[in-house]
């Protein structure tokens, strides 16, 4: 199939060759052909120029005897005017016969040399009257046989107007041999082998030709002209000036004919020659090209056909043995899972007894979790077989994308959370139709593709972004983009991440583990599903991989569509009017908390146990002004969360509550629900996450109500300084942006934490593993709100190893521990004492207000759109506005907050008066 479609591009690529070279002569032979018709006509129009200028000077030659004549004292007097008419016909390259002169009414006739005889006397004369009819032209006779002289000529008049009056007194005439005319238009050189000129006169009369059949002789005259046959001619009046027009003539042969009338009588010059003069020639190159392609392309054809057949012949053979062995592959796979399954059932059953030692327990886990990562690569292993033998089959039934979006988001939600990065997944505005195709396919690649993100990133964000493009009735094209601000990849590396068995790295698999099948599965499930799969990378700045599928609309409605989905995304911060009670021991979560909901517009009690909460919301009751709802934080002294859920459920108590902790798995969660507790907000949490949650439980006030109570946008996050292991922009996240809330966390984590070691150790050697426990949670919790990534990590360590109260974490936990603590109080003492007084250095970027104009005027439509292609021109935005004027611009843009950028843009052409 690979050979036939190569085939049919290269014959599909010859023929477009061909045409081009065969569209390429035909073009060249046109303007060759448009090159020699130009200097045809040129030719003619020269030769027009030429002859018009001897009429124009026989014409002045008339003038001037009539000036001459006309200041006469007697124009009867012939003894005086006869010495004119001498002096004007014996002038020097005279091409006259004679000079004569008369009445306007053609009497009184006398030449130069020549006293007419009486009969001539009253002999009317046409061009004496066509002379007298308008005094401010000449008048040029048709030709005729010279009485004298036998000769055939053409004679010249004018009108002798008397000085003052005006009155015409006489006509002046002058007779010119036509041969004279005749050199002159065989001298007219029209630049064709072959070609020639002809002069026509009055009634379309041929005065000079080449012919002899069509020219006048010096016998007969003009006689000979009235017996040819001029119909064959006839067509030559249908000709344009100047252009030359392709006629058969009067012998049958086709010429490329020009004529051009002359300006001093109504005579026309034409110019004739062969059509095939100019074309055979350009015919001839263009048949040659067109007979070598042609030549060329079925020579191509019988080379394909036999190459064909030759390699038909191997890749049968061929796809026989990548068939066996794949069904080989597909059969080993099943038959080793089967009993991976009996492995893992047999461990989990052994773990659910109690009387077993902690030993055996422990290598019971490690049985069923290697044997639950050997099963998912031979499940891999499965799926990549199937394909390859065919097996895959798709299904095509109704799906919701949103509920997609959320299965996705449960699976990497948690992979996310633990490793403290951003997990964005958004969609535009959808069709209100549920999707036909194969829900559980496109999972796998989400899923396969998110992980992948999330595996490779360390600090940052991972985003789904979901585009919707051509929808009809029928049909809708959905644009998915995975995103991530990973480790990226070269050149080289993207060139062999889509072959099986192959990572980007030989490192990476010691690094980060994995088989390097779940991009080529990812990538063939979408070739299955008629898409393809495209990335984009550069090394340390990240990866996107992008697809698009096309599917068709159910008819089943999906209502969840009639607003833009959003998980993970920044939502627009709303108003309450309410009580909340918060049981929160950690004083910086109990400060971030109080921040949080202070800027909700809600007020908080604040407790820093179980008990005094239980206290506090009985004592609210008693007064009637009961809590709205309870954010109640698992791990406190005294009294815990879920004791103090348990004493409230038993009292009766039916106000909502929340739990708020980073153990929110799915076990943990069914516990929660058995003591009373309804929802959980995962900690550490951003303040979109605490809006979710919150909008669950609370109405907030009506739009009208807040706007004007809407808040500045947060301060401007900067990126972290080399070497650091405090991320502050995830730290700002987790304050919404308030820079002086968190400086002054630094500072409290600084003051509260430099003697933790010591804490924690004499915790655990006075035995109170509770205490020790609650405070490597609470250091984890701080650490994260700090965005100290690493230290969060292994606080996590310290407090699931004293989970169970026992230590069982190791010497080089510990340490590790203890390096990253270590780490981050260097780091917050480093700053010292001027965190807060820290300015930022000033920018020496340049702001050119009318580029960044320009460009706000293509960017502003897309953010009002909320097109998701203005993510594209952020590069372009950050080299032209600089960061101190639109940082929370990108940062907006960045985040989906679509709205919100485009409110900061505006403002930006207000305060900074860039041209638009």
């Amino acid at each position: 199939v690979r050979f036939v479609l190569m085939s049919a591009l290269l014959a599909l690529s010859i023929i477009g060759m061909g045409f081009i070279t065969v569209t390429g002569v035909v073009f060249s032979g046109r303007a060759l052909l448009e090159q020699s018709l130009q200097r045809i006509e040129q030719s003619a129009e020269s030769g027009a120029s030429m002859i018009d200028g001897w009429l124009e000077y026989q014409a002045g030659y008339i003038e001037a005897i009539a000036l001459d004549l006309a200041y006469m004292p007697e124009f009867n007097d012939r003894a005086a005017i006869r010495p004119i008419l001498q002096k004007h016909a014996k002038r020097d390259n005279s091409p006259y016969l004679g000079v004569y002169i008369g009445y306007p009414d053609g009497s009184g006739v006398f030449s130069n040399d020549f006293t007419p005889a009486p009969d001539w006397i009253s002999f009317e004369r046409s061009w004496y009257k066509g002379a007298a009819a308008d005094v401010s032209k000449h008048y040029v006779s048709p030709p005729y046989i010279d009485a004298l002289t036998n000769e055939i000529c053409v004679s010249f008049s004018r009108a002798i107007v008397e000085p003052g009056t005006g009155d015409i007194i006489g006509v002046v005439s002058a007779d010119v041999m036509l041969y004279t005319l005749t050199e002159l238009v065989n001298s007219v050189n029209i630049g064709a082998e072959n070609g020639y000129v002809f002069l026509t006169g009055n009634s379309d009369v041929i005065l000079v030709h080449p012919n002899e059949d069509y020219a006048p002789d010096e016998v007969r005259g003009f006689s000979n002209l009235f017996e040819v046959d001029n119909s064959r001619l006839s067509s030559l009046s249908g000709i344009n000036k100047g252009e030359a027009t392709v006629i058969r003539s009067y012998d049958e042969v086709e010429r490329y004919y020009v004529v051009n009338s002359l300006n001093e009588t109504d005579w026309k010059l034409y110019a004739a020659v062969p059509a095939g003069l100019i074309n055979e020639p350009i015919n001839n190159q263009i048949f040659t090209s067109v007979t070598t392609f042609l030549a060329m392309f079925v020579l191509m054809i019988l080379l394909l056909y036999f190459t064909a057949k030759t390699l038909r012949a191997a890749a049968k053979t061929s796809a026989e043995e990548s068939h066996m062995k794949s069904s080989f592959l597909a059969n080993m796979s099943h038959e080793i899972r089967t009993p991976l399954n009996g492995i893992i059932g047999c461990a989990e059953l052994a773990l659910d007894s109690s009387e077993l030692p902690k030993k055996s327990v422990d290598y019971l886990n490690k049985i069923k979790s290697s044997a639950i990562d050997l099963l998912g690569i031979i499940n891999d292993i499965l799926d990549l077989s199937k394909i390859e033998a065919g097996k895959v089959a798709l299904e095509s039934i109704p799906f919701s994308l949103h509920e997609l979006f959320k299965t996705c988001e449960t699976v990497m939600g948690f992979k996310a959370a633990e490793k403290g990065i951003s997990l964005y997944l958004y969609s535009e505005p959808f069709i209100g139709h549920k999707l036909l195709g194969d829900p559980t396919k496109l999972r796998q690649i989400l899923v396969n593709l998110l992980s992948n993100a999330v595996k490779f990133t360390n600090v940052g964000t991972v985003k789904l972004m979901v585009a919707i493009e051509n929808v009809d009735e029928k049909h809708v094209n959905v644009c998915f983009d995975v995103k991530d601000s990973g480790i990226g990849m070269t050149k080289e590396q993207m060139a062999k991440i889509f072959k099986p068995f192959v990572q980007a790295d030989d490192s990476t698999t010691r690094k980060y583990g994995g088989t390097g099948l779940g991009l080529p599965i990812t990538k063939n499930l979408i070739e299955l599903m008629g898409g393809v799969l495209t990335v984009e990378s550069a090394p340390g700045i990240g990866s996107k991989f992008s697809f698009t599928l096309c599917f068709e609309l159910s008819d089943e409605a999906d209502a969840s569509y009639n607003r833009t989905y959003s998980v993970s995304a920044k939502l627009k911060r709303p108003r309450f009017n309410g009580r909340i009670l918060v049981c929160e021991d950690n004083e910086l979560n109990q400060e971030v908390i109080g921040e949080h909901l202070k800027l909700l517009k809600l007020d908080a009690d604040i407790e820093d146990n179980g008990r005094k909460g239980v206290d506090a919301v009985l004592r609210q009751e008693e007064l009637g002004e009961p809590f709205d709802l309870i954010l109640m934080d698992i791990h406190m002294p005294v009294m815990d969360g879920l004791e103090a859920a348990q004493e409230l459920k038993k009292l009766g108590i039916t106000i909502p509550i929340v739990a708020m902790t980073a153990n929110v798995m799915t076990q943990d969660m069914e516990i929660y629900k058995m003591h009373g507790i309804t929802e959980y907000l995962g900690k550490p949490f951003v303040a979109e996450e605490l809006w979710s949650c919150l909008l669950k439980f609370l109405t907030p006030l009506e739009a009208e109500e807040t706007a004007e109570a809407e808040p500045e946008a947060p301060a401007e996050v900067i990126a972290p300084k080399p070497g650091s292991v405090i991320d502050a922009a995830a730290g700002l996240r987790m304050t919404s942006g308030n820079e002086k809330l968190y400086e002054k966390l630094k500072r409290d984590f600084y003051e509260k934490n430099h003697g933790f070691r010591g804490d924690l150790d004499a915790a655990v050697e006075s035995g109170e593993l509770t205490l020790a426990h609650r405070m490597a949670h609470t250091l984890k919790s701080t650490a994260a709100l700090l965005g100290a990534e690493r230290l969060r990590a292994e606080a996590f360590e310290i407090e699931t190893a004293l989970s169970k109260g026992v230590v069982e974490y190791s010497a080089e936990q510990l340490m590790n521990f203890t390096s990253a603590l270590d780490e981050v109080l260097r780091e917050l003492e480093l700053e010292g004492a001027n965190i807060a007084a820290e300015e930022k250095a000033p920018t020496n970027f340049e702001f050119d207000k009318v580029r960044a104009g320009e460009f706000l005027t293509r960017f502003i439509p897309l953010l009002k759109a909320h097109d998701m292609s203005s993510l594209d021109f952020l590069d372009e935005a950050k080299e032209l506005i600089p960061d101190d004027i639109g940082g929370e611009l990108f940062a907006q843009t960045e985040n989906f907050e679509f709205e919100q950028a485009y409110k900061l843009a505006q403002k930006i052409i207000e305060e900074t008066g860039v041209q638009q």
